[in-house]
């Protein structure tokens, strides 16, 4: 449950406030601070995970849907994977996959996208990104 700005005194069931659902680029700074927030948490909980499976992240698959893809997306951007090892032979998760949403901050770079969520210990590199299986569908 989060505070939502368009209800004022109001809670809702969100991963992060929305001020206008027919335009979400109207007041998109109310949704930077519960996306941080959400994508800090669900990356946590990943590494927690990732650690049971004696580090193999390759073993996670991260699935969102509507504002719970929007969140994983942000989670999967900022993930700080570990280098390739002996056992590892590749930085990714095992799959992403994304339901029945849309992009935050369209149209910015990871680097744009990063910088916006202001994030302290976002990684300065690609992270798995490039090696981890990407389904998306709406």
């Amino acid at each position: 449950m989060r505070p939502c700005a368009a209800f004022p005194g109001q809670q809702m069931t969100q991963w992060f406030d929305i001020w206008n659902t027919a335009d979400f680029s109207e007041q998109e700074e109310l949704q930077t601070v519960g996306r941080r927030e959400s994508g800090t948490g669900l990356r946590a909980v990943l590494e927690r995970k990732a650690a049971i499976l004696g580090g193999r992240w390759e073993f996670l698959v991260l699935v969102g849907i509507s504002q719970g893809a929007a969140t994983s997306v942000h989670a999967l951007l900022n993930l700080d994977l570990p280098p390739p090892t002996a056992q590892v032979r590749t930085r990714r998760l095992g799959a992403f996959l994304r339901f029945s949403c849309r992009i935050l901050f369209p149209g910015r770079s990871l680097a744009d996208t990063r910088r916006a969520l202001d994030l302290d210990d976002a990684p300065n590199h690609e992270g798995g990104i490039r090696n981890t299986f990407i389904l998306l569908e709406h």
